[in-house]
């Protein structure tokens, strides 16, 4: 599949390629999100977002990088991190 990539990419006129590549993100971290959420609550726990951790880094969190990247994803700062605030988190 990797290999169609550059060949749509190249196919998407300049003006919409930004648009695209957004969609793209956004739906990469809705299958992040849907993978680290385990229960199917609908957001993201503390637990859960040690297990991001943990895959992204290959090591096990420290309480305080789980501290640090809630109060980064969680924008309400409720203590869960949902899917739209996952997305503003990364940058869309």
């Amino acid at each position: 599949m990797a290999t169609y990539i550059p060949v749509i990419e190249d196919a998407i006129p300049a003006e919409h390629k930004q648009n695209a590549l957004n969609l793209i993100k956004t739906q990469m971290l809705k299958c992040l999100f849907e993978s680290l959420d385990k229960d199917k609550s609908g957001y993201l726990d503390e637990s859960e977002v040690a297990v991001f951790i943990e895959r992204a880094s290959k090591k096990k969190p420290t309480p305080e990088q789980v501290k640090q990247t809630m109060e980064r994803w969680d924008a309400d700062h409720d203590g869960k991190v949902t899917l739209d605030e996952l997305i503003k988190a990364g940058g869309l």
